[in-house]
């Protein structure tokens, strides 16, 4: 039911710590909590609030990202923590520098291209890593072969601040060395000026083509238009820029599998529904890509 289900716009791990403690404080009438979460640095303080709260035979929390943080509670069998979808954060370099070479080449790269999704659990962990995030496409395979011109990838990472995203810098690093290609590669810091005064700047160096993954969904139009007047072809990282190819996940599919998940342990451990909370960790100023991830739970969770 519609009542059942809570959402907190959370800032980042210690922010949704402090709002779990409040609405488990707030809500004591619920007997069993299902947390979803659209990452895994906000589930890590749900985590906690949940552990302090003694909550451990009573809640259940699935995330996304299947960061080393996610990976080892589910390596650990951890009571709480049991699973996070994966996206196969290592191969956002080789993926985007793919395209990015394959636009400076004249090679024709899809609108979208999507990460095949599945969940990191206790089952799959060891299927999946190292061995992360294969992608599935009809239309294109990403083929890192050396780059035959001289070319600068600027690339623009949303932060450095959750170990999802330092796997993707480390990605960045390895396929830029395998390419041969010169890569300029500045922090957006989870900033949106940051993110715009990033985006002179890869301007002002002079690269050839763009990747940039910055999740604020007004921010990216702004960032669109800066690339546009250079003339600099773009690929957007997980959300959208206008005009630009993207690449990352797909918010819908992974949000779906994740509320599926949810679901399932709620049904294993013979919770009753009308005794459980569905709690969703949001982050709405990433605009319609948050939306897609909620909804996808929502739906996945009813199901």
């Amino acid at each position: 039911p519609d009542d059942q289900i809570f959402d907190l716009d959370v800032e980042g791990t210690e922010d949704a710590l402090n709002q779990m403690r409040s609405w488990i404080a707030g809500n004591p009438d619920f007997e069993f909590i299902a947390v979803g979460s659209i990452e895994d640095g906000r589930a890590l303080g749900a985590h906690g609030a949940l552990v302090n709260a003694g909550r451990e035979d009573s809640s259940v929390l699935v995330s996304q990202g299947c960061d080393g943080t996610a990976q080892g509670f589910i390596r650990a069998n951890d009571p709480i923590f049991k699973g996070s979808v994966d996206y196969g954060p290592k191969l956002y370099g080789f993926n985007t520098i793919s395209m990015a070479l394959d636009i400076l080449n004249g090679d024709p790269v899809p609108e979208e291209f999507f990460v095949q999704h599945m969940n990191c659990s206790a089952s799959t962990i060891d299927q999946l890593y190292p061995a992360a995030g294969a992608i599935s496409t009809e239309d294109y395979v990403p083929d890192l072969e050396a780059a035959n011109k001289n070319f600068t990838i600027g690339v623009a990472i949303l932060g450095t601040g959750i170990d999802f995203h330092v796997m993707v810098e480390e990605g960045f690093h390895s396929a830029a060395e395998e390419a041969g290609v010169e890569m300029v590669l500045l922090d957006n810091n989870y900033d949106a000026a940051q993110s715009v005064e990033n985006a002179r700047a890869l301007v002002v160096q002079g690269v050839d083509a763009v990747i940039e993954y910055q999740c604020d969904a007004p921010t990216n139009e702004i960032i669109a238009e800066i690339f546009a007047d250079a003339n600099i072809p773009v690929i957007a990282i997980d959300c959208p820029v206008p005009g630009a190819p993207f690449f990352g996940g797909s918010n819908t599919v992974a949000g779906t599998i994740g509320g599926e998940e949810l679901g399932r342990f709620v049904s294993d451990y013979g919770w009753d529904i009308g005794s459980t909370a569905f709690v969703y960790l949001d982050f709405t100023p990433a605009g319609a890509p948050a939306e897609a991830r909620r909804q996808g739970y929502i739906d996945g969770f009813k199901s």
